[in-house]
């Protein structure tokens, strides 16, 4: 990828963001492919503008997509301490089938496996992974271990535990898309499973 091309004075937020969002929306439908002077014509700036934000195209896709994969728990960092475990879990689920089996999130999984358009180096694809599905995964054990100790939840293994709620959330939906063999859930298929994974859920980690 191109290195940084010279000194200059970061962009202001307003354009970031701009930058950022036109990433997003170029990645997920041309794939990797996408170039830094379409994202910019997106963004309605300049080339260097970008390169005064982000070093190269590789970082800028992992600040772009691993920003919307981090929708799905970054309220954990300072949790609604009035909120109830299934206020919580419910807020996550309906994030995680906004962001993850969205057909966009599921253009950009394809992306990261070589299956679409503009595959990418592998080491690209694990640094994704770090930065969205496991830190995601973290933050709800580190969540779940606090309910544990205050005995809202009786969690023994909360990275396994983590793993059981996303699991039960995706099911097969998101491989079956990855295969062309359905379309993403609409809103009542959603709602169905958002319910049956929190009440499980729950059910399974209740208080002794």
């Amino acid at each position: 990828p191109p290195a940084r091309q010279g000194p200059g004075r970061p962009p202001d937020t307003e354009k970031r963001r701009a930058i950022l969002e036109a990433a997003r929306r170029l990645f997920t439908r041309d794939g990797f492919v996408a170039g830094m002077g379409e994202i910019a014509a997106e963004a309605g700036v300049s080339k260097q503008t970008i390169y005064n934000a982000f070093r190269n195209k590789d970082e800028l896709f992992l600040a772009a997509i691993a920003e919307v994969a981090d929708q799905i728990t970054a309220h954990l960092e300072t949790p609604d301490p009035e909120a109830s475990p299934h206020e919580i879990l419910t807020r996550i689920a309906w994030h995680f089938m906004d962001v993850v089996i969205s057909g966009k999130m599921v253009s950009v999984m394809r992306m990261l496996t070589g299956s679409g358009p503009g595959g990418m180096a592998p080491d690209l694809a694990a640094a994704f992974y770090e930065i969205g599905p496991a830190r995601n995964g973290r933050r709800l054990a580190d969540w779940l271990a606090a309910q544990d100790r205050a005995g809202r939840l009786s969690v023994d293994d909360p990275d396994l535990a983590s793993e059981h709620f996303f699991g039960m959330l995706n099911g097969k939906l998101q491989l079956r898309q990855l295969f062309h063999a359905a379309p993403p859930p609409d809103d009542a298929e959603a709602e169905r499973r958002v319910e049956a994974a929190v009440r499980r859920f729950l059910k399974a980690y209740a208080p002794d």
